[in-house]
């Protein structure tokens, strides 16, 4: 067993694969630079790979870092306004992706109640046995 290696998910929350349209800035800058800047960011595209209540897989073609914050629009199914939630990007990987293309996991840190309860529910709904 001198080669085995031990992999634990830390994750709370599962998680369900699914594709969303997600778009996003990355707004790394100090509050008074984001409210100034704001009308100048781009407002980038991507999809999901999976969504859970706390986080999801970004997948774009831009490279994300490691630390980045993101303010995220998450467009769920069957809503008419998307969440918005300022999250942060703890991993990256483009691992099984398609050249061009760039993963990042993503944490919610910053969800309206509602919009936790939304995105929670549709993970939930996801899970449920047909």
């Amino acid at each position: 067993m001198e080669n085995a290696s031990l992999s634990f998910d830390k994750r709370k929350h599962p998680r369900i694969t699914v594709t969303i349209q997600i778009k996003y800035k990355v707004i790394n800058q100090s509050e008074e630079a984001v409210s100034i800047m704001e009308q100048k960011k781009i407002i980038r595209h991507g999809k999901s790979n999976n969504v859970s209540a706390e986080g999801l897989f970004l997948v774009s073609d831009k490279i994300l870092e490691k630390g980045d914050i993101l303010k995220l629009e998450v467009s769920l199914p069957e809503e008419s306004q998307p969440l918005r939630a300022f999250s942060e990007v703890v991993w990256i990987s483009d691992y099984g992706l398609p050249e061009g293309r760039h993963g990042a996991g993503i944490y919610f840190m910053a969800l309206r109640d509602e919009d936790a309860d939304k995105i929670g529910r549709f993970v939930a709904e996801a899970l449920k046995p047909e």
